[in-house]
C-alpha cells in the first residue's frame, strides 16, 4: 500500500491532518532527528543548512542554533545537551539555551560522542573528557585488531577486523561472525539481543543473553541498504523505498511502501518522527498501524 502523507510545503512547523511538517531552506539529506531522552516534549532536528533546531511539541514553539553546523552527533544529558560537529565541541546550557565552544576539542570532527557519567564523556572513542571543565582527561590507545566499540544498555559490544562481533557483561559473552561495520544495528532490550544481517533476506539472530539461547528469525523479504531504529515492541527499518515494522514478540513484520524517500526515522510511545529530501514529519502512532 502506497502511503500517501498529504504534505503542505511550508518554511516553518504547521499542523496538518494526522501529522505536522516542517519545512526548511535546501535539502534534509544530512538531517538527524533525536527525542531528547531528558525531555520527552523536545525534538531536535539537526540541519545541514539552517543548523541546530530544538522542537517543543507540547508548546507549539521552538529554538533555534544556527551556529551548530554542520553537526555529526549529538549527545543529552540532564543539564546540558553535546554537540559534535565537523570543527569541534559545543555544549549547551539548558536552563539558558547559552552555547559555548570547546577550546580543547576543536578543529576536528566529533563524529561520536559517549556518555560515561554526567561529567565524563569519551569523544571519537579517544579522548576522556569533561565537559564542565572544558578539560581533556586521558587519551585512550586503540586495539588495531578492534574496529570499532560502543556500550549499550550495560553491554560492551565490540566488532573486530577479522569478521568478530562480541557482546559482553560481567560473566556473559558471546561471539558471532558479522560484519564489522553494521555494529550500529545491533540492539538490546530487557532479554535479548537482535542482530539483524545486512540484508534482512537472511533474517535476524536474535540472542537471548539470560537463557543463551541464540535463534535466527526469518523474514523472507529482501531489503537491503536500510537503517533502523528500536524500541521496546518493534524495531523500524527503513530504506529509499520501504518501512519495514518488525514486531519482536511474534516475529511478524509489517511493511509500508513510500511515495518518496525518507533520510532519517524516529519513534516513540506516540509518534513517528521522519524527514525526506524536502520536511521533517510527524505522524500518530496509531495513523501508521492502520496503514500497515
Amino acid at each position: 500500500m502506497n502511503w500517501n502523507s498529504n504534505i503542505i510545503i511550508n518554511t516553518k512547523f504547521e499542523n496538518v491532518e494526522n501529522h505536522f511538517v516542517f519545512k526548511p531552506k535546501g535539502y534534509l539529506k544530512r538531517d538527524n532527528i533525536n527525542i531528547d531522552p531528558k525531555d520527552k516534549n523536545l525534538v531536535w532536528i539537526s540541519n545541514f543548512h539552517e543548523g541546530l533546531i530544538a522542537y517543543n511539541i507540547k508548546k507549539d514553539t521552538f529554538f533555534e542554533f544556527k551556529e551548530l553546523k554542520p553537526i555529526s552527533s549529538i549527545c543529552f544529558l540532564e543539564s546540558n545537551v553535546i554537540i559534535g560537529t565537523w570543527s569541534g565541541l559545543y555544549t549547551i546550557d539548558r536552563k539558558e539555551n547559552k552555547v559555548v565552544k570547546s577550546e580543547n576539542i576543536a578543529e576536528i570532527n566529533v563524529f561520536k560522542i559517549e556518555k560515561i557519567d554526567e561529567h565524563r564523556l569519551l569523544i571519537n572513542n579517544k579522548y576522556e573528557y569533561n565537559h564542565k571543565f572544558d578539560k581533556v582527561l586521558s587519551v585512550r590507545e586503540l586495539d588495531n585488531k578492534i574496529y570499532s566499540q560502543k556500550e549499550l544498555n550495560g553491554f560492551s559490544i565490540t566488532t573486530y577486523n577479522d569478521g568478530t562481533l562480541a557482546v559482553s557483561k560481567g560473566n556473559i559473552r558471546k561471539e558471532f561472525k558479522y560484519d564489522r561495520f553494521l555494529i550500529d544495528n545491533v540492539t538490546i532490550d530487557k532479554e535479548n539481543i537482535w542482530i539483524p544481517f545486512q540484508n534482512l533476506e537472511n533474517g535476524i539472530i536474535k540472542y537471548n543473553y539470560y537463557k543463551n539461547l541464540v535463534d535466527t528469525i526469518q523474514i523472507g523479504l529482501d531489503f537491503s541498504s536500510y537503517k533502523l531504529k528500536d524500541e521496546p515492541e518493534n524495531i523500524w527499518f527503513y530504506n529509499d523505498l520501504f518501512i519495514l515494522c518488525f514486531n519482536k514478540k511474534n516475529g511478524s513484520t509489517k511493511q509500508i511502501q513510500l511515495e518518496k524517500s525518507i533520510n532519517n526515522l524516529v519513534v516513540d510511545s506516540k509518534y513517528l518522527y521522519c524527514n525526506t529530501w524536502h520536511s521533517f514529519e510527524v505522524y500518530k502512532k496509531i495513523i501508521c498501524f492502520k496503514i500497515l
